[in-house]
């Protein structure tokens, strides 16, 4: 272990945290996948509840990692106090890396004039999920993207230029 070992007021205050974090979000979830009409969202659109769900999604993926350490980490007494803002900032950065993932796949595999009904809402869940699960790989892969359209455009500049 290195560093400090995290208090027990700290642990417990962490670990309650997880498992709250991961409640209320399974509950928005299971509540935002129900029909819309049943719960009264007349002021989201199908779009806004689609985005919606992807940042949710994002964030439980995260949280499913967050606690899994948590949990191997404060089993082995080796919570260590210096990854206290890892564990808070998670979620959050799940959630975010989530929503990118959403948009790069739906600017690049859809028509702009598809609308939210035209999205496999499960797969883009579960693809948001995986993204706040496995961050590291998620940003891996967009890194990889990115890299690559760059890499096409300037190909496609270099051959305007020689002709």
């Amino acid at each position: 272990m290195k560093g400090p070992s995290m208090s027990p007021l700290m642990r417990s205050l962490l670990g309650g945290y997880c498992l709250l974090l991961i409640a209320v979000l399974l509950c928005l979830l299971i509540l935002l996948l129900s029909s819309e009409q049943e719960m009264g969202l007349t002021g989201l659109t199908p779009e806004g509840r689609l985005l919606l769900l992807v940042v949710i999604a994002g964030a439980l993926g995260a949280c499913i990692h967050m606690a899994t350490s948590f949990a191997l980490f404060a089993g082995k007494s080796e919570l260590a106090a210096s990854w206290l803002w890892w564990y808070l900032l998670r979620p959050p950065i799940g959630a975010a890396l989530g929503t990118v993932l959403y948009l790069v796949v739906r600017g690049v595999m859809f028509s702009t004039a598809a609308d939210a009904e035209a999205v496999n809402t499960f797969g883009v869940l579960a693809f948001a999920g995986l993204a706040g699960m496995f961050s590291k790989q998620a940003i891996e892969w967009l890194r990889q993207v990115f890299d690559q359209m760059f890499r096409r455009l300037s190909d496609v500049e270099a051959k305007k230029e020689k002709d």
